[in-house]
């Protein structure tokens, strides 16, 4: 059921409607909306912009992402917090053999070289 259940489109389908998504145990995902800019020296209007960031340090279960994922899948919360852990456990380890973890529509996990958790979004 892991490979069934694709996690990063449910991150990316609630993040249209929240602010913030939390997977638990890896990280929140937030989103942050740039208003529209008229830029004088050029002329030009700089369309409002909504981006996403990653905070590796919120990881406590909200209880957002599994129910969204329990009710749309019509399982137990208990086992689609197994499925989520499964999935953190293998994001963390592809991340500490020095590999990208890719979040479709959304962005890429990379460690630094500290050992902390960077994100590029896609745009």
């Amino acid at each position: 059921m892991t490979d069934r259940i694709n996690i990063p489109q449910y991150i990316h389908d609630l993040l249209h409607e929240y602010s913030s998504v939390i997977v638990p145990g890896l990280g929140a995902f937030s989103t942050r909306y740039k208003h529209a800019e008229i830029d004088g020296n050029v002329n030009q209007i700089q369309p409002p912009v909504k981006t996403v960031e990653f905070n590796e340090r919120l990881k406590i279960n909200d209880g957002l992402l599994v129910g969204r994922i329990a009710q749309a899948e019509k399982v137990s919360g208990f086992e689609v917090t197994k499925i989520v852990d499964e999935f953190v456990k293998q994001s963390h380890e592809k991340l500490d053999r020095g590999q990208a973890v890719s979040l479709p529509k959304i962005g890429e996990l990379r460690k630094d070289a500290t050992g902390k958790i960077s994100f590029s979004p896609f745009t």
